[in-house]
């Protein structure tokens, strides 16, 4: 499977480091011919001779060198929008919000090498200019490390904004939007507190057996009872682990057929479930037609596929937002949900797959959670893979829509189990311009400019932030941060899903970035001109004399 994460970072480092090698050399060689070579081989003389101000000679070429270089960043910036809006890959818009934005900061690159050149090259020594700009570039190639180093040597420990705050934000938005409030989230939210008690969910029957023949690691329907039916807290994240992987209309196929379960329980949804509102809402997005390849299915084999294969995660998506499903949902389950809603949805579910739930061992951590439920610390994970593959054909939720469910329940449970505090601290020193934090990013002027490419996007979420935030080859702190607010009428009891009225979370607020990118950009091009200037009059200076 491709890692999106890796991936991006590879390909944005290489694009940065390889155009900042261009314009070094680019600048190095053209500037120290005008300045050294152009006075050495008389070019210079001929020109002044020829009526040419002598004090404009080298702001004309630079202007000149200046208009090719940006030009040449300008196509590489558009050839990368332009590939992007044509193979769309699943994190586009990380590439238009951040990435590509981020690639900016090479503008700013060819003017601060520019003014350290010229400042140099005021001097008129060859060796001397050649070698320092040289040495100033491969600071800068190498401004992944160097720009790191900061974070190291002040040994410090930082507190990180969990991506699940990140995503809690993204799903208060669609929450608290005025049109949402009788739409398909909060129909679920209000409703999900049913799947709390499994007695009106699940039926368990004892099934004849005989001992000697009861495979290795089974549990026997008194163990299993113990837990569904007579079981307090434990009985809910049984749920809870069915909704997590999507099972939420199929767990009994999947326990009739599991070795550890079957072996003398049988397994059946109770008739009172089914005018539950919230199965309902599975039955409701089950999609017609929806048969796929048998390999493309993430919980058979985790690979790209999960994502664009036929009648998978974006297919699904598509579909949801479909006016006809959206119809169909609205009539269903008596709510009034629309396309943008749908697509915030979707957006949201995209975004944890790609910025947290691929990058975890989400399916064999959560079967592990479920054995644990019954006493069991081992498991095999290739005995779960093999009751995926029987019972493929025989679920309702498959492919897609199984995978969509899975994650957004996993949103909905990280919404009911919020780390509340986790990031209240970075929050308060954020937004107080505390400098203690700040100067992480200002101490180390290649930091300052890996923030600049980072962090140039003004349309990027706080979850690509955060995802940006790991392109530092080592822990740095958060640039952003989120507050939870907690809801002072929030249930005390220990149910998995309480009413939405006594939801655990009310709110989340966001911080502003640590600095604001503009800042940065706008010293460092003070301190380009500064740079120009100085060396433009040192210039001047040395050819009258």
């Amino acid at each position: 499977m491709v890692n999106f994460k890796l991936t991006s970072q590879i390909l944005f480092w290489l694009l940065v480091v390889v155009w900042i090698i261009f314009l070094s050399f680019y600048n190095i060689a053209f500037i120290s011919n005008i300045m050294i070579s152009d006075i050495e081989n008389g070019i210079q003389s001929l020109e002044i001779r020829k009526g040419v101000n002598f004090k404009w000679l080298l702001p004309l070429k630079l202007i000149a060198l200046k208009l090719i270089s940006t030009i040449c960043v300008s196509i590489m910036l558009i050839s990368l929008v332009i590939l992007t809006s044509i193979f769309k890959p699943i994190n586009q818009s990380l590439w238009f919000n951040s990435l590509i934005p981020g690639m900016c900061s090479l503008f700013i690159y060819d003017l601060l090498i520019t003014g350290f050149i010229i400042l140099i090259g005021s001097f008129n020594k060859p060796k001397l200019l050649i070698g320092l700009s040289s040495f100033f570039a491969t600071l800068f190639i190498f401004s992944p490390v160097t720009g790191a180093v900061t974070f190291i040597l002040t040994n410090d420990t930082y507190g990180t904004s969990s991506e699940r705050i990140a995503h809690l934000k993204d799903l208060d938005t669609i929450v608290k939007d005025e049109k949402n409030s009788s739409g398909l989230m909060m129909y679920l939210l209000q409703n999900i507190q049913e799947l709390n008690d499994l007695n009106k969910i699940v039926d368990i029957t004892e099934k004849a057996a005989n001992e000697s023949s009861r495979p290795q690691g089974s549990l026997s329907f008194e163990e299993i009872e113990n837990v569904i039916k007579l079981g307090t807290s434990k009985n809910t994240s049984f749920m809870q682990f069915f909704l997590n992987v999507g099972l939420g209309l199929d767990f009994d196929i999947y326990l009739n057929n599991s070795v550890t379960f079957n072996w003398n329980t049988k397994f059946t949804i109770s008739d009172e479930a089914k005018d539950l509102k919230s199965i309902w809402f599975f039955k409701s997005t089950i999609k017609d037609n929806s048969i796929g390849i048998r390999q493309d299915n993430y919980f058979i084999s985790e690979n790209n596929k999960n994502i664009i294969g036929k009648n998978q995660l974006i297919d699904y998506m598509k579909w949801l937002e479909s006016d006809t499903t959206i119809e169909k949902i609205n009539k269903d389950l008596k709510i009034i949900t629309n396309t943008n809603e749908l697509k915030s949805i979707n957006k949201l579910i995209k975004n944890y797959y790609l910025y947290y739930f691929s990058q975890k061992d989400y399916y064999n951590s959560q079967f592990e959670n479920l054995y644990m439920l019954f006493g069991k610390n081992t498991f095999d994970t290739k005995a779960d893979r093999t009751v995926e593959e029987t019972i493929y054909e025989s679920l309702k939720v498959n492919n897609g829509q199984r995978l969509w469910i899975t994650i957004l329940f996993s949103i909905i449970n990280d919404f009911y189990q919020a780390p509340i505090g986790s990031g209240d601290e970075i929050y308060e020193q954020i937004q107080n311009n505390d400098l203690k934090y700040m100067k992480h990013y200002l101490i180390n002027p290649f930091t300052s400019f890996l923030y600049m490419s980072l962090f140039s996007g003004v349309n990027s979420s706080f979850s690509q932030d955060l995802y940006m935030n790991e392109f530092f080859i080592t822990e740095a702190p958060d640039i952003r941060s989120a507050k939870i607010l907690e809801n002072p009428l929030a249930s005390q009891n220990t149910e998995q899903y309480t009413s939405f009225e006594q939801r655990p979370i009310i709110g989340v607020e966001l911080s502003k970035r640590v600095i604001n990118t503009a800042y940065i950009y706008l010293i460092y091009t003070l301190i380009s001109v500064i740079l120009l200037t100085g060396g433009y009059f040192i210039y001047i200076k040395k050819i009258k004399e």
